[in-house]
């Protein structure tokens, strides 16, 4: 995610990533434009917020931005037999692979 800000009179700005919406409970060591937030399991969405400071101290609103993560389906890969040309009444051993980044 990244803070997007702007001031007229200022170009420099500092940052705080917050926990909460009241932009009360600072997120630890999360003081640049961009965060990273921690992965999360499939289908959660967690609200995150900032605040920008300029260079006198002055803070903006609080901001809200929203992550969430998606599951992806996984992805097949090969196929392998353990005889593609089999006599009948002939058992063929059929083997998946798959790919789940």
């Amino acid at each position: 995610m990244t803070a997007n800000v702007s001031d007229p009179g200022d170009t420099t700005f500092t940052y705080q990533w917050y926990s909460n919406n009241a932009c009360t409970t600072t997120i630890n060591n999360a003081t640049s434009s961009t965060y990273t937030a921690p992965a999360q399991v499939d289908g959660k969405t967690i609200d995150y917020y900032y605040k920008a400071f300029d260079a006198q101290g002055s803070g903006s609103n609080c901001a809200k931005a929203t992550a969430t993560w998606n599951n992806v389906k996984p992805t097949a890969v090969s196929l392998s037999a353990s005889n593609t040309t089999p006599d009948e009444n002939t058992n063929v051993t059929l083997t998946a692979s798959g790919s789940d980044t």
